[in-house]
């Protein structure tokens, strides 16, 4: 078992005087009752520090489980503490929790919040990963029930970087109030990812993930009246960040990555790729639960959520294959439909609710409108300058969690990176002479690396659109022509003419027997209109789409694209789907390392499919991927 690094928020719970008094303690002074009914004040100190004998939640890799890989302590701004809310529970009436064995299952939905407390920082404490640096904070908390917290046990829950929002939803003062734990795990955070990475990604929304580790404390709180600022009563809470993390970089490749017959390095070279730009698909954003959940041990996910848990570990098999789900509010929701995702509650656990889909994901994979109708193209991703980075000296991105059932892990729902690279063949077909042959020759800028336009059809390269009409209509000229008629003079006629002012009256009805089946559309074009083929040839952000429907791909300035769905837990099976394969949770770092490009991409024209299955994709990227105090998930070698 490696060990875990935990960034732990060490309390020290202080109930100090407020003023007032109660009978029935001694020295009752030190807390105010508050006979106006709204309750005991007091004040907690927390000290911030970070052991690191243990790890915080946290993909050949990744690893399944609660550890994932390895760990990673990330910035200093992902460690940053901005302000604390604590929150104390008792049981269901309110009252001390007694006799606890494990108060990880003390965090159940019943459960009456008692207390709470909130404190921002004048300046922002930042946690030290392997270290024992601390400072504290004093956090006023308010008792919000009747009865005295003093001579009592109570579970504590930290959340860090919120703001005042919680706190205020737990007092009333914002409309619906929290009063249960359960209503506080299905608290949702954030409608924009920014909500939990603040807009300079230096606030990272972050709570209670465990409430026990053993030689590290427990996070629960017994005051006593002899409680002062001298002589706190300590206790322990560790957090975690809700956000997870995303790394993409290339190792090698500056020259270019070459490709070669085979794939193998003892292939024939045929080509290099030059990887530019990346973009993160499906990147979850419209809230997360403010408490972890996860459900028992099971196979597949299943309906109910009587099993689910928070703040639970997730589980594995002693090989690493992951054997629980962990839950995000539309999970259930994630059906194969994309229109409207089933919410299972709201933020109050009260009622069920809807969301669109293309609300439900910052950059989705398909803005289609109805089921099976998607008209969104691989290009489409890399139009908007916001959208894509470049793979080069990248920032991270931030994402929030995104889980399915096992079956419904398909490209419209899992996250996943799709990669731009510049294809640059060593050869293709031509057209060249007066006689409109098209041999293949060899590409003068592809020493330099200089891109340019390709097609490819029938598994073959041609420099333009041009050439594939040239190679289609030679083979299928001699079916329109008359007998005895020779098919060199007849074909260097029509491509003459189609070249110049386009074909004429007579032309077009001998041709007219293969129109249809005409692959660039060229033929079908004309007979509406003369055009020569470089015209129509300079409308390929009109005709692309149709081209490839007909099998032409079309590569304007030789840009390929490459989709990598990102791995939570690899169970090592290319045609069989595990549990939680294809996930983001919270706390990982997902570090995506492209090692090698072994092929060509696809063309921007392709659409998106989201009913495909993330599983037993074709995909050429060699991507080593770790979930990182954060935790490490390792993808193995992506190759593209």
């Amino acid at each position: 078992m490696k060990k875990k690094n935990f960034y732990g928020l060490w309390v020290a719970a202080l109930l100090m005087m407020a003023g007032g008094c109660s009978e029935e303690l001694d020295g009752g002074d030190d807390i105010n009752d508050r006979i106006d009914g709204k309750g005991e004040e007091a004040y907690v100190a927390v000290t911030i520090s970070s052991p690191t004998t243990k790890a915080l939640t946290k993909a050949d890799r990744p690893t399944g489980g609660e550890d994932g890989d390895e760990f990673n302590g990330g910035t200093s701004d992902e460690r940053k503490i901005h302000d604390v809310t604590v929150i104390l529970y008792g049981n269901a009436d309110g009252e001390s929790l007694n006799s606890v064995t494990d108060w990880n299952q003390t965090v159940t939905a019943e459960k009456k919040i008692v207390a709470v407390g909130y404190h921002k920082l004048d300046n922002p404490e930042i946690a030290h990963p392997g270290g024992n640096n601390h400072s504290s904070v004093t956090v006023k908390i308010k008792s919000l029930i009747p009865n005295s917290l003093i001579d009592k046990e109570f579970g504590l829950i930290c959340v860090a970087n919120i703001g005042e929002q919680l706190q205020k939803a737990i007092s009333g003062e914002s409309g619906k109030k929290i009063e249960t734990v359960g209503q506080l795990g299905d608290y949702l955070v954030g409608s924009k990812i920014e909500d939990i990475t603040g807009d300079a990604k230096d606030r990272f929304v972050m709570s209670t993930h465990t409430m026990s580790i053993d030689g590290l404390g427990t996070s629960k709180v017994s005051i006593s009246t002899g409680n002062n600022e001298t002589n706190p009563a300590v206790t322990t809470a560790f957090i975690e960040r809700l956000a997870a993390k995303i790394e993409v970089k290339k190792t090698g490749g500056d020259d270019g990555y070459t490709i070669t017959d085979t794939g193998k390095e003892d292939g024939n070279e045929i080509g290099k790729v030059f990887l530019k730009n990346f973009t993160i698909v499906n990147q979850l954003q419209a809230g997360t639960y403010l408490l972890k959940r996860v459900t028992g041990i099971m196979n597949e996910l299943n309906t109910s959520n009587d099993n689910d848990t928070y703040i639970g570990d997730e589980t594995s098999t002693p090989s690493g294959l992951a054997t629980n789900f962990v839950i995000d509010p539309w999970t259930r929701g994630k059906t194969g439909f994309f229109n409207m995702i089933t919410r299972a509650q709201d933020e109050y656990n009260i009622t069920a609710g809807e969301t669109e889909y293309k609300i439900l994901y910052k950059n989705s994979f398909t803005n289609q409108k109805v089921q099976d109708a998607s008209d969104k193209l691989y290009g489409d991703f890399f139009k908007d300058n916001g959208n894509y980075h470049s793979i080069v000296n990248v920032e991270p991105v931030y994402t929030m969690e995104n889980t399915t059932s096992k079956a419904n892990q398909q490209n419209g729902y899992s996250t996943g990176a799709i990669f731009e690279g510049v294809y640059v063949p060593k050869s293709w077909y031509m057209v060249s002479g007066n006689e409109y042959k098209y041999p293949l020759v060899n590409n003068d800028g592809y020493k330099t690396g200089t891109p340019a336009d390709y097609y490819v059809y029938n598994n073959k390269i041609y420099k333009d659109l041009w050439t594939v009409f040239a190679d289609w209509f030679y083979a299928n000229l001699e079916n329109v022509l008359d007998e005895g008629e020779e098919k060199d003079d007849a074909y260097k006629n029509f491509m003459e003419k189609i070249a110049g002012k386009g074909l004429e009256q007579t032309d077009k009805d001998e041709v007219k027997a293969i129109v249809e089946s005409d692959p660039t559309g060229y033929l079908q074009a004309t007979f509406s209109q003369t055009i020569k083929f470089s015209d129509y040839e300079k409308k390929l952000d009109e005709i692309g789409p149709t081209l490839y429907e007909n099998g032409i791909s079309a590569y304007p300035d030789g840009k390929n694209y490459y989709k990598y769905w990102i791995r939570h837990s690899n169970n090592d099976d290319p045609d069989v789907m595990g549990v939680m394969e294809f996930a983001i949770v919270r706390n990982n770092i997902y570090d995506l390392t492209v090692t090698k490009v072994s092929g060509m991409g696809e063309s921007p024209f392709k659409p998106t499919d989201p009913e495909n299955p993330d599983e037993g994709q074709d995909h050429y990227i060699s991507v080593e991927i770790y979930v990182k105090d954060w935790v490490v998930r390792d993808n193995g070698n992506i190759e593209l």
